[in-house]
């Protein structure tokens, strides 16, 4: 029974109002001789519920649950309800007659109360005119209640303009924001006038010129790889408006609230002119898509530019296709900076004419976003933290990736895809042996993996080298790498994602292990390292010499990661004899050793790295005691390796002043044979200049350098003029002669005069120092060899009168009395 669920209506109530107060003459009139059926046909199309027939709704409007509803709509003796109010308690009933849901079936019952009211009337109309007066009575009910409604939507809509009044009080919020205010508020950072200084960002702002002044175009896409300058471009475009059209306004499109269609009919003022920037479109098809339909079809005074990843542009012209504005669209693709952009644009954020190692940081870095960062911290200014870049980096790489491979690749495995790629680049696409590997570990034909690649080079993320593929820039790779490697948990994770690929290209997986821990060194992959260099260490007995080197090669990639573990594979290999090759065809394989150049490079890295001085130290002096074969290149050779580990330029003093006291108690205990082969080592941090090389515009130049005095330094010569003074006072005569080799290039120069350095002081007084220890040996008691290269350092001081050298015409006339 409806009356049961429907408790609002109290139906019983209206019922007993209804006997006491209608007699049956109005109960005939109201109900029975209205004729619904007709007026239901006349005024109601059956479309919307075909199911529904005239007849059954004529019945329902007779039934006693509307003979209720009326007498609220008619009756003065009952409680009064709105109309408003009547008609949702006639809806619910409705929806509840017929078992349909309120939702679908609220207009077509709305419809039906008015149905039902107007056939009321016209029965009352002509009760009224056949003079019976309890019609007349129901009918003067039925105005006032008309006019009570109309009383009460007049204070409704009195208390909305109150409240109208107080929003537009308030700040409002605008979906199309004027430029200006926009690029000052959220894209602060932005570069001034880049069009001015980079010739190439000059034409892009031509082309986008031709476009505003186009007749035919209305729509503008650029597109690029993320951080190639795509916002510059927009504001540069915004701000030069007014020099080309003087009638069009610029506005940025704000993604989010407001709703992009309450927008444009709120804001955007017929026949006016507009120039809409739309950054970042490809993220907000939804709003693109009626925002481009009003252009095409209402409004083409309005004219459109979309920017967009270059992963984005197919989503973005599948809008378009799907509008009559195909022929009014244009195309711009930022394309790879230049190299001499990019040190333009280095030199304008630093704020410098030329700035140091400026070419091979824009050869290492590539994206221009870096650069600018780069640029920012040259100039001290504040940068954001490394690590949200890194993870920007991250979530661009996925977010285009996904957005271009969907539908090509299943979903689940993209992340895998780009995982792998991060591994194993750069490679050739004509690889097959990689591609096809590719194609096996992603489940995947050979043909989806080379169409993936293909899309991956023309968005941008990946770019060709020669023949080869590589992330763009290359740093992209090796920090997804590096991000994915640091999310795995399980060593045996690690460990399957490594060898699925070491047999393949060993080298590749190395070098890219070895870039991607220098940005996060996860303790798994040293555990992973470790355990690999522990096998390796086990089976050095058996490794021939090429293998040897071939090993020693990759050590060089991971040498900081496992620092320890590569010193002992490399003790292994010194004390460990080659196993021979019995093969005829083969002996001359027996001939292939590991040589200096082979250990060389992995100390140098042992080196940077900040490993322990006395234990690398130890290894160049087991490299020299073991006489390995010198190898093509002098700086591997362990006297140098030596001078590289004091080099001012290569070390800091803090690193310097630690070798420093293991050379000292080298020399003191003089049970190291290289000791007496460092003379050129402490020579070169006593000097006065030091030769750097730079690279840039293809070559590679040097040129001295001069460092500026400070204590630190200061400290630092002091404990260097230290050692050599326990060198010539050492029964050693080596080290004697060593020492005097040392002396004599104390304030050396290269091109700049010695009166010019900052430290000229601390020289002139470190050499009249080793004036009085120099003099100390001029005695008939000391090797001749020693007196002989005193007086030659003595003579040639006195001849050039160096500074710090006045008491050497009296040292020399000692001579007279040996």
């Amino acid at each position: 029974m409806l009356t049961n669920v429907v408790p609002s209506l109290v139906i019983e109530s209206f019922k007993l109002a209804y006997s006491k107060i209608f007699n049956k003459d109005i109960e005939n009139i109201l109900i029975n001789k209205t004729d619904f059926e007709s007026i239901i046909e006349t005024k109601i199309l059956f479309e919307e519920f075909p199911e529904i027939e005239a007849k059954s709704l004529s019945l329902f409007l007779k039934s006693d649950d509307v003979e209720s509803i009326v007498l609220q709509i008619f009756d003065q003796g009952l409680v009064h309800k709105s109309l408003e109010e009547i008609k949702y308690d006639f809806c619910l009933l409705f929806s509840l007659n017929f078992e349909l849901k309120t939702e679908n079936c609220d207009s077509f019952a709305s419809n039906l109360f008015n149905i039902l009211i107007e056939g009321c009337k016209l029965t009352l109309n002509e009760a009224v005119s056949e003079g019976i007066v309890s019609a007349h009575d129901a009918k003067t009910q039925f105005r006032l209640n008309l006019l009570e409604d109309k009383i009460d939507r007049i204070e409704s809509n009195t208390e909305e303009i109150r409240n109208s009044i107080d929003t537009l009080s308030k700040p409002k919020i605008y979906k199309f924001v004027n430029w200006c205010e926009y690029f000052s508020k959220n894209e602060i950072d932005l570069i001034p006038a880049l069009s001015s200084e980079i010739p190439t960002f000059k034409a892009y702002l031509h082309t986008a010129r031709n476009f505003i002044l186009s007749q035919t175009s209305n729509i503008f896409i650029i597109h690029s790889p993320g951080g190639y300058g795509k916002s510059h471009l927009l504001r540069e475009i915004a701000s030069t408006i007014n020099e080309i059209d003087l009638n069009r306004e610029v506005f940025i499109v704000t993604p989010g609230f407001p709703e992009i269609n309450d927008a444009i009919s709120n804001e955007i003022v017929k026949n006016k002119k507009y120039l809409l920037i739309f950054d970042d479109a490809d993220r907000y098809p939804e709003e693109v898509k009626p925002l481009l339909s009003y252009i095409s079809y209402i409004n083409k005074n309005i004219k459109v530019i979309l920017s967009t990843r270059t992963s984005g542009l197919q989503g973005i012209n599948e809008i378009i296709n799907q509008l009559p504005c195909k022929n009014s669209r244009e195309e711009l693709m930022i394309t790879r900076w230049s190299n001499e952009d990019l040190i333009q644009l280095l030199r304008i954020v630093a704020g410098k004419e030329r700035i140091d190692d400026e070419e091979i940081i824009v050869n290492t870095f590539l994206n221009p976003y870096l650069i600018v960062w780069i640029g920012k911290q040259i100039k001290n200014d504040q940068v954001i933290e490394f690590n949200t870049i890194k993870n920007n980096f991250v979530n661009d790489i996925n977010y285009e990736a996904k957005k271009c491979l969907n539908g090509v690749l299943e979903a689940s495995i993209i992340k895998n895809f780009i995982l792998n790629l991060s591994l194993i680049v750069p490679f050739s696409q004509k690889d097959d042996e990689i591609v096809k590997n590719l194609s096996v570990l992603c489940s995947q034909s050979v043909e989806k993996i080379t169409k993936s690649l293909d899309i991956l080079i023309k968005i941008g993320l990946l770019r060709i080298v020669g023949n080869s593929l590589r992330f763009n820039p290359d740093m992209k790779g090796d920090l997804y790498l590096a991000y994915n490697l640091k999310e795995i948990a399980n060593e045996s994770t690690l460990k399957e994602l490594i060898e699925k690929w070491i047999f393949v290209t060993t080298d590749k997986v190395f070098i890219n292990l070895s870039a991607a821990s220098k940005f996060d060194n996860p303790p798994i992959l040293k555990k992973y390292c470790s355990g690999l260099l522990n096998d390796w260490v086990k089976n050095a007995d058996n490794d021939f010499g090429y293998t040897r080197i071939k090993k020693l090669k990759l050590l060089q990639k991971i040498v900081h990661i496992v620092p320890d573990k590569t010193l002992d594979l490399m003790y292994t290999y010194l004390d460990s004899p080659l196993p021979q090759i019995s093969e005829v065809d083969h002996r001359w394989l027996n001939n292939v050793y590991p040589t200096t150049d082979n250990y060389g490079p992995i100390v140098i890295r042992l080196l940077i790295s900040g490993h322990s001085r006395e234990n690398v130290l130890e290894f160049i002096s087991e490299l020299y005691d073991k006489k390995v074969k010198y190898g093509t290149y002098d700086s591997y050779k362990p006297n140098q390796l030596i001078f590289t580990s004091i080099s001012p330029t290569e070390n800091n003093l803090a690193l310097i002043n630690s070798t420093l006291e293991i050379l000292q108690n080298w020399v003191i205990n003089s049970d190291k044979p290289i000791v007496e082969n460092i003379s050129s080592a402490l020579s070169e941090l006593l000097s006065g200049t030091h030769i750097v090389s730079d690279y840039g515009f293809g070559k590679t130049s040097w040129r001295p350098v001069s460092l500026q005095a400070n204590s630190e330094l200061i400290y630092t010569r002091r404990k260097a003029i230290a050692v050599v003074k326990t060198m010539l006072n050492h029964h050693n005569l080596n080290l004697r002669l060593s020492a005097i080799e040392i002396i004599n290039n104390i304030g050396r120069t290269h091109s700049i005069s010695e009166n010019g350095l900052s430290l000229a002081t601390e020289i002139r007084n470190e050499r009249s120092q080793l004036i009085n220890e120099l003099s100390n040996h001029i005695s008939i008691d000391e090797d001749f060899r020693v007196l002989y290269n005193i007086e030659k350092l003595f003579l040639e001081w006195w001849a050039l009168e160096k500074e710090g050298t006045d008491g050497v015409s009296e040292l020399l006339k000692n001579y007279l009395k040996i």
